[in-house]
């Protein structure tokens, strides 16, 4: 009996990898938090908002926003 299949040979790469199992706090009313506020503040200024005309629109932009990365860092 014959087949028309063809075997399939696939080969899967595990690697590796470390997760993170800290999780990152910013401790009340410290100075960190006062900076992490300040940077937020003057990320959240600098944001065009001339061109959100829907809720849509708006909800890209806070999609988009909350992708932001690295806010934390110096």
């Amino acid at each position: 009996m014959s087949s028309d299949h063809t075997p399939l040979i696939v080969n899967i790469s595990i690697f590796e990898e470390q997760f993170q199992t800290r999780k990152q706090t910013i401790i009340k009313n410290s100075k960190e938090e006062m900076r992490f506020i300040t940077k937020i503040i003057k990320s959240v200024k600098r944001l065009n908002t001339d061109h959100i005309e829907s809720k849509e629109d708006l909800e890209l932009d806070i999609q988009n926003y909350g992708g932001v990365k690295n806010v934390r860092e110096d």
